[in-house]
């Protein structure tokens, strides 16, 4: 049997992709980075929405529970500008009679 020495069909398709990659490359490789940093802002961003999301929440069931502290305690309090007024201790609910 003969043996034929040379380039095969496959063996010069995979020759010209190697060559075309490497052809490719410069402008590639910038595309990759960009995409990349590109990638690296939008996971930051979501970290930053992900953060101001679970303060919300946090403020939320701090609320909630101050809320609810008041209503155990029986305090009925108003904000007056900057003041806190205590309604707790008016005397009109006991007629004026301590």
């Amino acid at each position: 049997m003969k043996r034929k020495n040379g380039f095969t069909l496959i063996k010069l398709i995979v020759v010209m992709a190697i060559i075309s990659i490497l052809a490719a490359a410069p402008t590639l490789i910038p595309a990759l980075s960009r995409a990349r940093e590109e990638n690296q802002k939008a996971r930051a961003a979501k970290a930053r929405v992900d953060d101001v999301k679970e303060d919300e929440l946090a403020l939320f069931q701090l609320g909630f529970k101050v809320k609810i502290e008041m209503e155990d305690d029986d305090i009925t309090a108003m904000i007056v500008g900057r003041k806190i007024v205590d309604n707790s201790t008016d005397t009109s609910t006991t007629g004026g009679l301590s």
